[in-house]
């Protein structure tokens, strides 16, 4: 009674006879049911395993179906039937319930059936050790029989859509969701993560995740697609919500974006994907299905995409060229506009008591100029160029100043301001 469990004396060897294990731990070892989710990445309880499993020992498909008929459909369970894991199995009791169970089996059925009875407790122990030891590694990756069987599955469920070439996730992905899906911990995939089987991978170091560059639009979008087929994989979205939420999310790029702003890039969408999983972390969103069949992911998505910190990170910025190319000029206070010979020291009084305004600047408007009348900048405000008015030309290259008569601000240079009246 209670909540504390103390292994059998057969866990010796697996040094865990001085520990004490709760209900809820026990709840999450190999006694859980077939067809459990947790069972996609486990050798025990993948009954598609067992299946091709006992066909490698040449184990006959009467005796396969016999024990069906019993509800033995993976390892786990059969390794509970005779003996115990970590223990010989009793010779006088596995003929009875070989006699039982499986009548017509033969001779050669008889040994394929105990060795696969020694593997399923092999398995089992090992897994357990493994839970125990190693909790987030254990399970990591589905067996091969298992994800065949589920992606050919997968493939006939989603009969509109191709799981080959670039949609087609690598077995690094599959694992990764389907370990999410068995720790109920949801964790970030980002487009790189994404890997093909058949596509050039790059590998920095020994133990550097493998990475395919998704820098365009497409590439981004295809990459998308495959987390969304891996997490549909281990059951933790429905294809139809996480098809919808690339959908909505891409839309974006379509939006006309206001004058003097840039449309939407694929760096600001990729942004926003990892915004959208980094808000389902933070509300602890399960990649799980829950108990009556709903995954939480398909809803919790476009919440997250709807939120205030995604939708900001999906704002138009800002054309670099938004700006006018033309300086603003400020209009030029000329020694024309003062007293002669006072405009200087008048502007450094009015600098002392302006009474919180600052004058313009000063300028010298050279003699040939301020005798013929001439100003210092146009009726706008912008700066003259003296020596095109002085000289007819100007040898600065791209001069920032207005190339027109300093007097009447005609098309031409001061020089020949007679000539044109």
């Amino acid at each position: 009674r209670g909540d504390v469990y103390l292994p059998h004396f057969s866990l010796s060897h697996l040094r865990l006879s001085s520990l004490a294990l709760s209900v809820s731990f026990l709840r999450n070892l190999l006694l859980a049911r077939a067809g459990h989710p947790d069972a996609m990445t486990s050798l025990v309880e993948s009954e598609a395993h067992f299946v091709a499993r006992a066909a490698e020992v040449r184990l006959s498909d009467a005796s396969v179906l016999a024990l069906r008929r019993h509800g033995f459909r993976t390892l786990g369970q059969l390794a509970y039937t005779v003996g115990q894991p970590g223990q010989l199995i009793p010779e006088l009791e596995f003929v009875d319930w070989c006699r039982n169970h499986v009548p017509a089996a033969t001779a050669a059925d008889l040994a394929s059936l105990k060795r696969l009875l020694f593997e399923a407790q092999t398995l089992a122990l090992t897994q357990l050790r493994a839970q125990v030891t190693e909790p987030e590694a254990a399970s990591k990756k589905v067996p091969e029989a298992e994800r065949e069987r589920r992606l050919q599955r997968l493939r006939e469920d989603l009969v509109g859509l191709s799981i080959e070439g670039p949609l087609e996730p690598g077995r690094k992905l599959l694992d990764e969701c389907a370990h999410q899906e068995a720790l109920g911990q949801l964790k970030y995939l980002s487009p790189d993560s994404g890997v093909l089987d058949q596509s050039r991978l790059v590998i920095k170091e020994a133990h550097d995740e493998l990475s395919m560059p998704a820098s365009s639009a497409l590439q981004v979008q295809e990459a998308l697609r495959r987390r969304g087929i891996a997490y549909t994989f281990s059951q933790s979205v429905s294809w139809g919500a996480y098809d919808r939420y690339v959908t909505r999310l891409f839309a974006h790029m379509h939006r006309d974006p206001p004058p003097s702003f840039n449309r939407i890039s694929v760096s600001q969408i990729v942004e926003a994907d990892r915004l959208v999983f980094t808000k389902l972390i933070e509300l602890n969103i399960k990649p799980k299905q829950s108990a009556d069949g709903e995954k939480p992911m398909d809803r919790a998505l476009h919440v997250a995409l709807e939120s205030y910190e995604v939708s900001f990170a999906l704002m138009h910025q800002a054309s670099k060229g938004a700006s006018s190319t033309q300086r603003p000029w400020k209009r030029l206070r000329t020694q024309s506009q003062d007293n002669p010979g006072k405009g200087k020291d008048k502007g450094k009084k009015g600098d002392k008591k302006g009474g919180g305004k600052t004058a313009a600047p000063w300028v010298s408007i050279p003699k040939f100029i301020r005798d013929r009348g001439g100003h210092a900048a146009t009726p706008t405000g912008e700066p003259i160029c003296f020596t095109y008015s002085t000289h007819g030309k100007c040898t600065v290259p791209n001069c920032p100043r207005k190339h027109v008569c300093a007097r009447c601000f005609g098309e031409h240079a001061l020089l020949n301001h007679k000539d044109k009246e």
